[in-house]
């Protein structure tokens, strides 16, 4: 049977590499040398090992409680001791604000990563505000202090929430699913067919919204056409050529009204695009 200096750093070793050790700091851990008690620290949560706690002799029997400012936290429903302080911790003031800092960074790094512009406003007390496009998205504090983060789209209408139970790539998805515009969509889907279907013989951008292609029979003469939202299902599809290095320059420009618009159009500027070498 593990001695209670044993159990505390077995269960020091399983938490002190968390995220919620980073958000509380490292656990700070006692115990007495006769092996009678033992306790773990992270902030106001507390574990607590005591042995024979009514002294009747039962010296096998040693009471562990969970605590959180002084309250005990019903752990009846966890399977195991770490899982239990974890959920304690997650009560904490500390933890929501630690999610509602950790998911405004993840998200600002995913948007710098795609190099997307976007507004940021932070509040006293740890409250944000990202725009990205149409799309807002919110991480505010409600309650008792609990983080609530929602994603919403004037354009579309779209509204997702959640709170410190999800991780930032649920926000991230939330933000793209609320971002989608139907135009872009087409385009992109169109242009990934042509070039499947071609074998990727024209270039595309990492996002699939240009497709261009270098001239190999006339020297230095390239041809691109992309399509440039301007609003929500609004946008135009620019064609360009340039030679040897020179600014690029237009030569035509499409304006569709809807999604088969889109289709059609990036069918044809496909084509125009790779007849570069006709």
């Amino acid at each position: 049977m593990m001695t209670i200096a044993e159990s505390v750093e077995s269960l020091r070793e399983a938490l002190v590499w968390s995220d919620e050790s980073a958000a509380l700091g490292d656990p700070i851990v006692d115990w007495n040398e006769d092996d009678t008690t033992g306790t773990l620290t992270m902030g106001p949560a507390r574990v607590e090992w005591l042995r024979d706690p009514y002294g009747d002799g039962l010296e096998d029997w040693v009471v562990v409680s969970v605590s959180v400012d002084g309250m005990l936290f019903d752990n009846d429903a966890c399977s195991d001791l770490e899982e239990a302080v974890k959920d304690a911790i997650r009560t904490t003031v500390e933890w929501q604000q630690w999610c509602a800092a950790d998911i405004r960074d993840e998200i600002m790094a995913w948007l710098d990563g795609r190099d997307e512009s976007y507004d940021i406003d932070t509040e006293e007390g740890g409250a944000w505000m990202i725009l990205w496009g149409e799309t807002c998205v919110r991480g505010e504090f409600v309650g008792d202090g609990a983080f609530q983060w929602s994603v919403s789209n004037s354009e579309t209408a779209d509204y997702f929430d959640g709170d410190a139970s999800d991780d930032a790539d649920a926000v991230i998805e939330a933000m793209v699913e609320s971002s989608r515009d139907p135009m872009v969509e087409a385009w992109v889907e169109t242009i990934a067919i042509e070039t499947a279907e071609d074998d990727w013989s024209l270039r595309t951008s990492a996002d699939q919204m240009i497709v261009y292609r270098h001239s190999s029979i006339a020297y230095g003469v390239s041809r691109r056409a992309y399509y440039e939202p301007v609003g929500y299902e609004e946008g135009r599809i620019e064609l360009e050529y340039r030679v040897r290095g020179s600014e690029w320059r237009a030569f035509d420009e499409y304006l569709p009204e809807d999604e088969e618009d889109v289709r059609r159009m990036a069918g044809e500027v496909y084509a125009w695009v790779k007849a570069v070498d006709a």
